[in-house]
C-alpha cells in the first residue's frame, strides 16, 4: 500500500513542477519577446509573474509532501502526533513570561507575490513548541504586544536596511501568533511595534509580551538598539 502512496505522490510532485514549470518558461519567453521589443517596464510585470509561480510552486509541494507525512502518521509508521519535520530556521524559546521568535534572516520586502511560507514556516515551529511545553491555547491569557525587531549588520548602506515593510509580512506572521498564542489580532488583543537594531549579522527577532512587560521593554535601556 505504501509503496502505491509513494507512486502516487511522485506522480503528483511530477505533474505539478511540470505545471509550474510551463508557466514560468512562458513567462520566460515573454521576457526574451519584450527584450527584443525594447518594452523594458513590461520586463518587471513578467519577472513578478515567474516569482508568484516559483512559490506557489513551493507550496504545492510542501502540501504534497505533508499529506505523504499524514499518510506515513496513519500506517504507523510515524508516530502519529509527531509534528512534520522542518528545518530549524525558526527558533522559539520562552524566557522570562516572553515568547522570542528569531528567523535566520531578514522578513522578506515583497513587491508582488505570497509570502505563504511564512505562515508555514512559523506555524510548524509553533507547532512544535506547543506540544513540546504542552501548553494550553492560547498561550497568553491577556492583551500583548509584538515587536518585530529587524537586526541588520551596521556595514550596510544606509538606505538598504531602512525597510518600509507593508501589512503583508505583519498580517502574515500575526495570524499565526494568534492562532497559537493569543486570544486574537485586533487592536483588543494585541498591539504591534516595529524596531530597527543594528548589528553584526542581519536576523529578525519576533517577541511577544503582556503590555506591562511591553512598557518596561520601551521605557528600558534594553531598547539601545534603536538608531
Amino acid at each position: 500500500m505504501l509503496e502505491c502512496v509513494a507512486g502516487e505522490l511522485e506522480n503528483e510532485l511530477r505533474n505539478a513542477m511540470q505545471s509550474r514549470e510551463e508557466k514560468i518558461l512562458g513567462h520566460m519567453g515573454k521576457i526574451r519577446a519584450l527584450l527584443e521589443a525594447g518594452n523594458h517596464p513590461g520586463i518587471c510585470e513578467e519577472i513578478a509573474q515567474i516569482s508568484r509561480h516559483t512559490e506557489l510552486l513551493t507550496k504545492d509541494l510542501r502540501e504534497l509532501m505533508i499529506d505523504f507525512y499524514g499518510d506515513l502518521q496513519t500506517s504507523g509508521i510515524q508516530p502519529a502526533r509527531q509534528p512534520y519535520p522542518a528545518l530549524p530556521d525558526v527558533k522559539i524559546r520562552a524566557k522570562n513570561g516572553c515568547v522570542i521568535i528569531t528567523t535566520d534572516a531578514m522578513l522578506p520586502f515583497p513587491i508582488k507575490g505570497s509570502v505563504y511560507y511564512l505562515h508555514e514556516k512559523l506555524d510548524m515551529a509553533l507547532v512544535r513548541f506547543m506540544e513540546e511545553r504542552k501548553s494550553p491555547r492560547p498561550y497568553f491569557r491577556c492583551r500583548c504586544a509584538v515587536v518585530f525587531i529587524h537586526h541588520y549588520g551596521s556595514d550596510w548602506e544606509d538606505l538598504r536596511h531602512l525597510r518600509d515593510y507593508d501589512n503583508v509580512e505583519h498580517r502574515c506572521i500575526t495570524n499565526v501568533l494568534a492562532a497559537h498564542l493569543l486570544w486574537g489580532d485586533s487592536p483588543k488583543c494585541m498591539i504591534a511595534m516595529d524596531v530597527l537594531a543594528p548589528g553584526k549579522r542581519n536576523y529578525t527577532e519576533i517577541r511577544v509580551m503582556p503590555l506591562p512587560q511591553f512598557r518596561d521593554f520601551v521605557m528600558s535601556e534594553k531598547i539601545e538598539y534603536v538608531p
